[in-house]
């Protein structure tokens, strides 16, 4: 009987561990298709074209420095990858220049400003947690650090 307890208990176990990670592989996504609209030193502006499930900016970007398009290199910090560096240039050590992230994304941004008739908004999140969404763009640019009191 207590044998019978425990198998049962071990099969109710191992559903709802399979039921867990069922969940947390629906939340990842790939990114079939997307294009550099524009990639200089300073300024980097990918467009998703295609995705499957919920992929981020992490994703898109990895995928472009796979085919050669664009380099990038980011560390594992407490809020995600950070961007270290995009196309060899790096944030300034005092982060007096740096890599700001905006997207065409209403929904994931903060309004930032009109560029030729677009809308960029800041980026609510940092790469590894920026969902991507077809049809968007994402922008990078390296800005000057401007404190105001």
């Amino acid at each position: 009987m207590k044998r019978k307890i425990v198998n049962v208990a071990t099969f109710i176990l191992a559903v709802i561990m399979s039921v867990f990670v069922f969940a947390s592989c629906q939340k990842e996504g790939k990114i079939e298709q997307a294009t550099l609209v524009e990639n200089t030193e300073t300024l980097v502006v990918i467009k998703v074209d295609k995705i499957q499930g919920e992929p981020t900016l992490f994703d898109a970007m990895t995928m472009l420095k796979e085919k050669g398009e664009m380099q990038f290199v980011s560390e594992n910090s407490d809020f995600g990858q950070s961007i270290v560096s995009i196309n060899g240039v790096a944030n300034a050590s005092d982060w007096s220049w740096y890599w700001a992230s905006y997207t065409t994304d209403e929904e994931n941004g903060t309004f930032a400003f009109n560029r030729d008739n677009t809308d960029w908004y800041y980026a609510a999140a940092g790469i590894s947690s920026l969902p991507v969404k077809e049809g968007e763009m994402y922008m990078f640019e390296y800005i000057e650090y401007v404190y105001n009191s």
